[in-house]
């Protein structure tokens, strides 16, 4: 498993959060059976033993996408902040645009 590095999506499986439905499909689109890299910032791991990672699809930056679509939020994280800013500006826009969780 991995845990996406600068964001938070909602959670289908655990607590079908607002949302999560419409993330979940989402992630799966960019991501299921598809070539995927992963990159490192500053943690190897998180304390439930997943990978930490940004996620790139080809050109498409996932984590950024997730944010910038109003599929997840930013949060800045202490230990991964090479692209905090990007994340943070990429919800600005989102909330702005009120699309995906920004919409209602």
């Amino acid at each position: 498993m991995v845990h996406y590095i600068g964001i938070d999506a909602p959670e289908y499986i655990k607590s079908k959060d607002f949302y999560s439905g419409e993330a979940v499909q989402k992630n799966s689109e960019l991501v299921f059976a598809k070539d995927i890299t992963l990159y490192k910032d500053g943690v190897e791991k998180d304390p439930s033993g997943r990978l930490v990672r940004y996620v790139k699809v080809g050109d498409t930056f996932v984590n950024f996408l997730l944010v910038n679509q109003g599929f997840a939020k930013a949060v800045p994280d202490v230990s991964n902040k090479a692209c905090d800013a990007v994340f943070q500006s990429a919800q600005q826009q989102a909330s702005t645009a009120k699309i995906g969780i920004w919409g209602k």
